[in-house]
């Protein structure tokens, strides 16, 4: 054992006030662990819901992709019959003056009787 000097005295206070400061250290240290596992725990808790969110993503999608089928087909109508109608635009100034011509030629025959 060592005889107890003020010089030995001052080195054990030294030497327990290290041992203090460390074992603070890893108070904090433990502390800081124990609040990162919570935080994973609360994620894992978190995570639980994942699968039925996934199923409930996916029939979202489902309705979304028969949706838009949908309204491509419409789109698809639409435009058909706009470009139907351009088209007949287009060829009504023309035919209307033939069939004219053409129905007063039929008129005539028949009025004429041949």
């Amino acid at each position: 054992m060592m005889p107890e000097t003020p010089e030995n005295l001052g080195q054990m206070m030294m030497l327990l006030g290290e041992l203090r400061g460390q074992v603070r250290e890893l108070v904090h240290s433990v502390n800081n662990l124990r609040q990162d596992v919570g935080t994973v725990f609360d994620k894992m808790a978190a995570q639980q819901n994942l699968p039925s969110d996934v199923a409930r993503n996916a029939a979202d999608i489902a309705a979304l992709k028969e949706r838009v089928g949908k309204l491509e087909t419409t789109e698809s109508e639409r435009r058909g019959a706009v470009r139907f109608g351009a088209a007949l635009v287009r060829v009504l100034p023309w035919t209307v003056p033939f069939a004219a011509f053409g129905a007063g030629i039929a008129f005539m025959q028949r009025v004429m009787g041949t």
